[in-house]
């Protein structure tokens, strides 16, 4: 990670109460599909980058035993410990997962939620592959908000709008619209660590927004965090006023989100 990918990985914390409630939550078919590699009751896990704990709320429902969460930014970390845990079953570990201390052999299963591309991926598939268990599995999956072929409708003006809001806005628009996970890179590294099989789909699903709904998810957004304030209000209060005129105040919108699943051998 660059030192600019680090300020931007530790940007979210300075507003994660906003963080929590723009981020959208991962479709059920996700789910259901780490339930098959090892989520569920009993299950050792752990998590790279937690942030507030948006997945971590569905891994300690699927009745983990242990739930090991490590987030490197400690504003992000603190509202971790307010997720409910009857089991107790919640460790959080203020860190760089690059950097943390897990028991070789200890897990069943890690999931890295929108969170991998800020590692290191040969140094985190490394350290990964050494956690889990023979058989156990590594699942990373990313909610994709834009892509360069095929943006929606609000997707195109949204970037328009961005252009206009700031000096550097164009290129930040870009860096939106190209901001995709890069698989093959990661494949490449889970591999290279000992991994086999690895495995990828992309879940498409729909979600519906208000133009309260859509502020919050761009101002969540590290590009958008990073502009001058008066810059990012002006651009939240377009994406408003879009979000209120031309789409009528509610949209449903079609999301993506790649899954990669990477198992370690049983010998």
């Amino acid at each position: 990670m660059t030192a600019s990918d680090d300020t931007q990985a530790l940007s979210f914390g300075a507003d994660a109460a906003g963080y929590d409630a723009g981020r959208l939550s991962y479709p059920e078919a996700l789910w259901q599909r780490l339930a098959g590699v090892g989520l569920g009751q009993g299950a050792r896990v752990f998590e790279i980058g937690a942030g507030t704990g948006l997945a971590t709320r569905r891994v300690l429902g699927a009745g983990a035993a242990r739930v090991t969460a490590i987030e490197p930014d400690p504003r992000m970390a603190e509202r971790l410990a307010t997720l409910p845990d009857p089991a107790c079953a919640l460790v959080a570990v203020v860190g760089r997962f690059e950097e943390a201390t897990l028991a070789p052999g200890a897990y069943d299963l890690g999931v890295a939620a929108t969170a991998f591309h800020w590692c290191d991926s040969a140094v985190a598939s490394a350290a990964a592959f050494a956690a889990l268990r023979p058989g156990g599995a590594l699942a990373l999956f990313w909610n994709v908000y834009q892509t360069v072929e095929g943006q929606d409708a609000f997707s195109r003006a949204a970037a328009g709008l961005l252009a206009e809001a700031d000096d550097d806005g164009a290129a930040m628009a870009a860096a939106i619209a190209a901001s995709l996970p890069d698989l093959p890179r990661y494949r490449a590294a889970l591999g290279a660590a000992g991994f086999q099989p690895i495995t990828t789909e992309t879940i498409t699903w729909q979600a519906e927004h208000d133009s309260t709904g859509m502020v919050a998810l761009y101002a969540s957004f590290s590009v958008v965090r990073g502009l001058p304030q008066a810059a990012r209000d002006r651009f939240l209060e377009g994406i408003r006023t879009l979000a209120e005129g031309r789409f009528g105040g509610r949209l449903k919108r079609t999301y993506h989100t790649p899954l990669l699943i990477a198992l370690k051998p049983l010998d």
